[in-house]
């Protein structure tokens, strides 16, 4: 999740109305913990009744080796777009994927 210490002085000063839209960066994480990660950071979005876009950024696996459907495979692990989309789609969260990036809708 974004620290407190990265958001200047203006962005923390931000209403929960003000705020449109939020980030999250589970790029690098494995996918059970991307997974209980995004979980945590939507529903505490949905806590303080957040409306508005979130972005989570989980790359495009280009560098992880997960492109290679052997070594994925094999691993018997999911990718993790594939691990966070079957979540959000379970969840019932509305989202799309750009370029590694996926857009989540947080009114559900």
């Amino acid at each position: 999740m974004v620290s407190q210490a990265v958001l200047s002085r203006a962005e923390r000063s931000l209403t929960v109305e003000e705020r449109t839209e939020v980030a999250l960066d589970l790029h690098g994480l494995h996918a059970d913990e991307a997974v209980a990660s995004l979980g945590a950071f939507l529903m505490a979005l949905e806590r303080e009744r957040f409306a508005g876009l979130a972005f989570v950024v989980i790359g495009q696996a280009k560098h992880s080796g997960a492109s290679d459907p052997d070594r994925g495979a094999a691993a018997g692990k999911l990718r993790l777009e594939q691990a966070c989309s079957e979540f959000l789609s379970d969840q019932g969260w509305p989202w799309q994927m750009f370029h590694g990036i996926l857009t989540v809708d947080t009114l559900r």
